[in-house]
């Protein structure tokens, strides 16, 4: 049993080690496919920042207007058509540098160039998903700022040592970036598993695919998934299954954002668990 952290208790501070900006393989992650940036397949070990495909043309377009940055990404969740030489992208993640860390992160003032801007994985760090549980998310093990809080309640805390808090407490400790990840990270998991639940006949297991097999595919943005459906699928089986998880999606995100707005006022109106 797992010794007791009292989450509701600590006083997070950042400590601007950076730990959040690089070496960030989240487990999730592990094992994903990459490409490059013109679309090829490559393995690439080196993960970064998570963007999900509905904050990429936002962030693109404050990127050049605030900063004068191009936004330069990968995609790391590719949904591969079986019948199509097709893949809609899910997830993106930020180009790294040589040295492993994000390229929007300046090393030597030890602090993120675009932090204004920064995308819902960051805003709502050091929470992060818990695949053990994915209707709740968890705390990233590497913060420092974390690490710190345990060692002043623990403070004979030892290498492997693993610790409970609870999830009011986290909600109490993060309540801005729970928010945020609800409405970003947690809404996309659940409308994935939504698209997958009903629609997943239509792609590739991501378990099984094989470079060979999708190094000629054009890869999409997953905003684009509903009109080219509409366009090339033609069998009115599958035409119904698709307006029908579109339709759920349109539901879910009514929900999730008119949750927003009741938590938004009243914390203790959050429910757990949630969706799945």
């Amino acid at each position: 049993m797992g010794k007791i952290f009292d989450i509701s208790k600590i006083n997070f501070k950042c400590t601007r080690c950076g730990n959040c900006c690089y070496n960030v393989l989240r487990k999730m992650e592990h094992g994903h496919y990459n490409y490059d940036f013109q679309g090829n397949f490559v393995y690439n070990p080196q993960v970064s920042v998570s963007v999900l495909y509905t904050e990429v043309p936002g962030l693109e377009k404050n990127l050049k207007e605030k900063y004068n940055l191009e936004l330069k990404v990968h995609p790391a969740y590719v949904l591969f058509l079986k019948d199509f030489q097709v893949g809609f992208i899910y997830e993106y993640q930020v180009g790294v540098k040589k040295k492993k860390y994000c390229r929007y992160y300046d090393l030597r003032k030890r602090l993120c160039k675009i932090y204004s801007i920064r995308p819902s994985s960051c805003r709502s760090y050091p929470l992060t998903l818990n695949t053990s549980n994915p209707t709740f998310p968890s705390i990233e093990p590497i913060c420092t700022g974390i690490i710190n809080e345990i060692n002043k309640q623990n403070p004979n805390m030892r290498e492997g040592d693993l610790f409970n808090f609870s999830k009011t407490g986290l909600i109490k400790a993060f309540f801005q970036e729970f928010l945020i990840f609800q409405v970003t990270c947690q809404f996309l998991l659940s409308q994935l598993d939504t698209i997958l639940s009903h629609l997943g006949f239509l792609f590739f297991d991501p378990n099984m695919v094989k470079p060979h097999k999708v190094e000629r595919f054009k890869l999409l943005d997953f905003d684009q998934f509903f009109g080219w459906a509409e366009d090339h699928i033609k069998d009115k089986r599958i035409v119904d299954n698709i307006e029908m998880v579109r339709l759920k999606i349109e539901k879910l995100r009514i929900e999730t954002f008119s949750n927003l707005q009741s938590w938004k006022n009243n914390p203790n109106k959050i429910k757990m668990p949630f969706r799945f």
